[in-house]
């Protein structure tokens, strides 16, 4: 099913899960210890959330990751899209 949903409060996500926050939103996801925060017109994928490991891919837009405390084996990881310039 590749339908989008508009999210509820405490919705909770897991691998594979997409996330947009369309113009003039934000959203905020906790993981863990750590708060993920979204700006407007940001879409981003969870690659990969687990215990020890959380993986996002960014598609566009902009994010913050605060990390209030890295626990020993946790790994935070944000893949972005690389940027070509134009000859």
């Amino acid at each position: 099913m590749n339908d989008w949903v508009e999210a509820v409060v405490n919705r909770p996500l897991t691998t594979a899960d997409r996330v947009w926050t369309d113009k003039n939103s934000r959203a905020e996801l906790n993981l863990g210890s750590a708060s993920l925060r979204m700006n407007a017109e940001t879409s981003l994928t969870l690659t990969n959330a687990g215990d020890d490991i959380v993986q996002v891919e960014l598609d566009q837009g902009t994010l913050n990751l605060h990390i209030r405390h890295l626990f020993g084996g946790e790994t935070y990881e944000i893949d972005t899209p690389i940027r070509r310039s134009q000859s």
